[in-house]
């Protein structure tokens, strides 16, 4: 995934709490972040909800493409 591409949460997403706002919303990638010294050298991708909280942080397992519709 790369900046500006649109997303939603995927199945291990939609299963989160924290994620539960999100449930069946749009995004579009923000931002990535390599520096969290925890999850060695995973990326958290930024998203921008449509209709939710800006930069929300995200593990690339918790998203996917957006399906077209």
């Amino acid at each position: 995934m790369k900046i500006g591409d649109l997303v939603e949460l995927s199945a291990k997403g939609k299963a989160l709490k924290y994620c539960k706002e999100f449930v069946g919303m749009l995004g579009i990638i923000s931002g990535l972040d390599f520096s969290v010294e925890d999850f060695a050298g995973k990326a958290w991708y930024y998203v921008d909800w449509c209709g939710g909280k800006k930069q929300s942080p995200h593990m690339r397992e918790d998203l996917k493409y957006a399906a077209k519709k």
